[in-house]
């Protein structure tokens, strides 16, 4: 297979991506898939195994409401500002 490259000075936005490969598409050109996954640099494998564990533990009836959550790092951060201050 032939191919050639076009190097870019920045990286693409999704639309300006999706719009240049339209532009060459309607030029005739054909444009292979990229082998480099778009999200490498997103999501990591712990990111992805993380995500797993916590679908899991919801599964299981361990996890908590948004709100608890919130008044427990109220509660964290309002201890830790009464240590500074004594």
């Amino acid at each position: 297979m032939n191919t050639n490259i076009i190097p870019l000075k920045g990286k693409l936005s999704f639309t300006q991506y999706q719009a240049i490969i339209k532009f060459l598409n309607d030029l005739g050109v054909e444009v292979a898939d990229s082998e480099i996954d778009q999200c490498d640099d997103i999501i990591t494998q712990e990111d992805i195994e993380a995500i797993m564990l916590s679908r899991k533990q919801i599964q299981m009836g361990l996890g908590i409401k948004n709100e608890e959550a919130l008044n427990r790092n109220l509660l964290k951060s309002n201890e830790s500002i009464s240590k500074l201050a004594h």
